[in-house]
């Protein structure tokens, strides 16, 4: 896929740095009990992506992410602490890719989904969370 322009992308200047972020805040509180991440992405390492995307309570500042594990060819879900190990060699070619992420709270059931199919799933990460 090619990376869209407009209004609505995000380009983070080099080198890549902890300061580079964006942050989102709620108008108002909400309960999050399932969700679903989309982005694009284009690496050829996980090493070199670092947290693609967290989320942060008062109580915890990664109660979820989702990062590249700089001891692997892998990435890491993380929900309240629960880590599962994502494979997704699909996404380290240098190309552009659509990338989803969903979990359902009530059962811990997640997928990641690379260019629309499916390409890891697991059970049972931090359900009831």
């Amino acid at each position: 896929p090619q990376i869209p322009s407009g209004p609505n992308r995000l380009r983070f200047p080099k080198p890549a740095s902890t300061n580079n972020f964006a942050e989102l805040k709620p108008s108002q509180p909400f309960n999050l009990d399932s969700f679903t991440v989309s982005f694009m992405m284009r690496t050829d390492t996980p090493s070199g992506t670092g947290t693609v995307f967290s989320y942060a309570v008062p109580q915890q500042d990664n109660e979820i992410q989702f990062y590249g594990d700089s001891t692997s060819r892998s990435y890491k879900l993380v929900v309240d602490g629960k880590e599962a190990e994502v494979d997704i060699p699909q996404v380290l070619d240098g190309q552009w890719h659509n990338v989803q992420v969903t979990w359902d709270g009530r059962t811990g059931d997640w997928t990641v989904f690379v260019d629309g199919v499916g390409r890891a799933r697991g059970r049972r990460l931090a359900p009831g969370h």
